[in-house]
């Protein structure tokens, strides 16, 4: 299904090397829609706003499920309604815009 694919092109964009190279850690849902990253630059609202605009990729930032703070480094993806191609283009495009904000 979605998630499958999803955790397959996560793979391909994010080889091992790659992964550690950046900190980029996710896990690994059996099913649901929702897969949860951690990313090596504030994932907030305004990091939202780059993404969406310049990639045309959007995730919600875990720390609006931190009601006492926390989450600040990790996105939440959710991979409901994704077809296969889109699914390539989207986690294709997520890997530059988490490679882009890395080195700044």
């Amino acid at each position: 299904g979605a998630m499958r694919s999803t955790l397959k092109q996560l793979d391909l964009c994010f080889p091992a090397g790659k992964r550690a190279g950046l900190g980029v850690r996710w896990n690994e849902p059996d099913g649901g829609f929702f897969l949860t990253m951690r990313v090596p630059f504030l994932a907030d609202n305004a990091a939202l706003a780059r993404s969406a605009e310049r990639y045309g990729v959007i995730w919600t930032p875990m720390s609006y499920f931190y009601p006492q703070g926390g989450g600040h480094d990790s996105l939440r993806l959710s991979v409901s309604y994704l077809s296969e191609d889109d699914i390539v283009t989207g986690i294709t495009r997520l890997a530059s815009f988490i490679a882009a904000e890395a080195h700044h």
